[in-house]
């Protein structure tokens, strides 16, 4: 009996040292869904945030990442957060139509943004000012936004010029679909990870893409032809948490992700530390594959370009002033804001 005793003193003894001592307990698991295949540099950049928050926490929290899609389908990442299938994500807005259109304020075409730092900037402050683009995340406990950099041309058939779009089958997402077509373009909205196979079969003629993602898709086995556009960013990107998750994590927890969010993984994590970083990079990577054309905009083209768009950023005001939004205001705010980080 007295050993029993002894045994039972000495495992709740054990019990009270573990309850007293969290870096004694077993992490809490948080699994985060990205759609991007695994060579694409996001995955790069999540580890490296996740494991700097997990150093800062004392090992409070372990991150598993799920990149490729094997979680939830590209176009699911983010009400797959929102429901808890996945407990963070790394998603693209254009993959919800017409959910986060005012954030995407920042894709309108011939902006004058210049890389996804300045987008970055731009898009921070704006989701400061106006309640109503906060709200566009309601569900979710948001980390940070950022759009990524200029969107160029990958395709089966070349682009030399502004009338070259006209007829051809071009990826476009979402709003994007309204971009394509001021340019001449037929928009077929489909996910990323579709664009090799709809090149192969030409299903499509091609993608407005960024340089990093012809090599991490691969998209170079089957599009001959690059074309420089630096007409508009590449969408808005979202990193959230589902609003449980976050919640029920311990206060300290918070404050260290809380810490490396908002602006900060906006501008240094994510356009500094990935799509800005990467960009040139990539477009050598690019131009060292054999069998390649290359081919840039003129001055004349882009400003070609520009006037055939106008139309665009009248229809994007348009369509959220008749739900009530305030998108005349947002853009006028998003062009001085423009000028102001230029």
């Amino acid at each position: 009996m007295k050993g029993k005793g002894l045994f039972l003193f000495v495992l709740i003894g054990m019990l009270v040292v573990v309850g007293a001592n969290p870096a004694l307990a077993a992490p809490i698991e948080i699994r985060v869904a990205n759609f991007q295949p695994p060579l694409h540099k996001s995955n790069e950049m999540l580890k490296n945030w996740m494991s700097t928050v997990e150093t800062e926490t004392g090992g409070k929290v372990k991150f598993t990442l799920y990149p490729g899609a094997t979680l939830a389908k590209a176009k699911d990442t983010y009400d797959a957060t929102v429901r808890g299938i996945a407990d963070m994500c790394h998603t693209f807005a254009g993959y919800s139509l017409g959910r986060f259109l005012l954030s995407e304020v920042v894709i309108l075409p011939a902006l004058g943004m210049k890389n996804s730092e300045h987008g970055a900037r731009v898009l921070g402050d704006l989701y400061e000012k106006f309640p109503e683009v906060r709200a566009e995340y309601k569900d979710v406990h948001l980390l940070w936004i950022c759009p990524s950099v200029q969107r160029q041309w990958h395709g089966t058939k070349p682009i030399r010029r502004v009338e070259d779009i006209k007829g051809l089958k071009v990826r476009a997402p979402g709003f994007e679909g309204v971009i394509v077509k001021a340019l001449g373009g037929v928009p077929v909205d489909i996910a990323g990870p579709d664009v090799y196979l709809a090149m192969q079969r030409g299903t499509i003629d091609g993608t407005f893409h960024p340089w990093e993602t012809a090599i991490s898709y691969r998209w170079y086995e089957v599009a001959k032809y690059h074309t420089t556009m630096n007409f508009y960013l590449a969408g808005v990107f979202i990193v959230a948490m589902n609003l449980d998750t976050y919640n029920k994590l311990p206060k300290d927890v918070q404050k260290v992700i809380d810490k490396h969010s908002g602006k900060y993984g906006a501008i240094e994590v994510n356009a500094k530390g990935m799509w800005d970083k990467y960009d040139k990079v990539s477009f050598e990577e690019v131009k060292a594959k054999p069998g390649r054309e290359f081919f840039e905009l003129s001055k004349e083209d882009l400003a070609k370009a520009t006037e055939l768009c106008r139309p665009v950023w009248d229809k994007w005001v348009a369509d959220n002033e008749a739900k009530g939004l305030p998108g005349k205001k947002i853009l006028d705010e998003c062009l001085r804001l423009v000028e102001k980080y230029k």
